[in-house]
């Protein structure tokens, strides 16, 4: 038996169609982009912590279930779910870490931020979830649909030569 090299091996790891179940290599992906750019807009942000939070925080939270969901097959709300809590995770230490001066004495209202955004997460990603299975089958019901109609031909009909209107492009008279 012919022995294949590393990277043929890792070729083929990383090619291979994933198995349906939790997909935490996208569910980490996506909350890490979404945390690094909610604490970016954390820190460049000016005014009171409660309204940085509800930016920064609040969009890594509920926007991670948007961009996970509907790429997973199974578990949806749990995913899109897990993607929120990591987000805000990352989020949360990336501000306590880079701007402690400001967030950390008020570390209480961001957790309790963080336990807010937490049910809007959950919230969203049922939400989601709900209107990625209706979509898929409204997709569904208008392929099957499409299938049982037969083919329309398009009747051929001699097309007219297109005309050139001048009445448009006159030259005014001096």
């Amino acid at each position: 038996m012919v022995q294949k090299s590393t990277w043929e091996r890792i070729r083929e790891r990383l090619l291979e169609t994933p198995k349906e179940g939790m997909r935490y290599k996208q569910i980490i992906t996506v909350g890490a982009i979404f945390g690094v750019l909610g604490a970016v807009i954390g820190y460049i942000s000016k005014g009171p912590v409660a309204g940085n939070l509800s930016t920064s925080l609040a969009l890594s939270m509920l926007m991670s279930p948007y961009f996970i969901i509907p790429r997973v097959k199974s578990r949806r709300v749990i995913q899109g779910t897990l993607g929120g809590v990591f987000s805000g995770i990352v989020t949360m230490v990336l501000l306590f870490v880079f701007a402690s001066a400001r967030y950390w004495p008020a570390r209480s209202q961001v957790i309790s931020g963080y336990v807010g955004y937490l049910f809007g997460t959950i919230a969203v990603a049922w939400l989601f979830t709900f209107v990625s299975q209706w979509t898929d089958k409204k997709r569904l019901e208008l392929e099957a649909k499409r299938g049982a109609q037969p083919a329309r031909s398009k009747a051929k009909v001699p097309e007219k030569p297109r005309v050139r209107v001048h009445r448009y492009n006159r030259k005014k008279k001096r």
